[in-house]
């Protein structure tokens, strides 16, 4: 792929409308290549898929890491989904949904500087803030996973069917990671924080088709 665009290193759209916005750009190239497997159950009572993508995508620009190759943000390795749904009987379905796919690609602070705040007693305090970032896309956030459980009543009528839908979404609980901060353990160590906004989330829904 060629003729890419990204921001600069450093580029900030903040107090700066009296210059363009190319000037905070660069161009570059990329590739993006992989492989897909599927396998599918389609009759039966019980029919699903499983799904796998062992998958790359890079970016290189002059401008950018000092013009090495890295991974794009939205590099995923491995992705792999597994889906199956069973009819126990002509009204009852039920069906499981997991899903995994490697973590997001992304830059963090490597090294950081103090910044002494004088309290007037003559000692004053330290703080550390995080300054240097890593290679470009250096780091990745923990995987994402999850299993989504569902459970349905259809009852046909006339002119159309109603259904009762009985689901859980990230049934098992895991917190998967939506951001990450830098942040310093009790003994002032700088540790990598993952923080999750999605717990397991049980829902009832009532369908009508005509």
């Amino acid at each position: 792929m060629d003729g890419l665009l990204s921001y600069k290193e450093g580029a900030s759209f903040l107090f700066s409308l009296d210059s363009d916005w190319e000037d905070k750009v660069t161009q570059g190239i990329g590739n993006s290549y992989g492989a897909e497997l599927l396998v599918q159950k389609k009759y039966g009572r019980t029919t699903g898929w499983i799904g796998y993508t062992l998958s790359w995508s890079n970016r290189q620009f002059e401008e950018i890491n000092s013009g090495d190759w890295y991974p794009f943000t939205y590099d995923r390795r491995h992705d792999l989904s597994f889906v199956i749904t069973h009819d126990f009987t002509d009204k009852w379905t039920g069906s499981a949904v997991w899903l995994y796919g490697t973590g997001r690609a992304l830059t963090l602070s490597e090294s950081s500087f103090a910044t002494y705040i004088p309290d007037g007693s003559g000692t004053g305090t330290y703080t550390f803030e995080p300054e240097i970032p890593s290679e470009k896309n250096a780091y990745r956030m923990s995987p994402y996973h999850r299993l989504d459980l569902s459970l349905t009543r259809t009852k046909k009528t006339t002119d159309g069917s109603k259904q009762l839908v009985f689901s859980i979404y990230n049934a098992y609980n895991n917190l998967n990671p939506f951001f990450l901060q830098t942040d310093q353990d009790d003994a002032g160590n700088p540790v990598i924080r993952e923080y999750g906004i999605f717990p397991m989330i049980p829902s009832i829904a009532w369908r009508y088709s005509f």
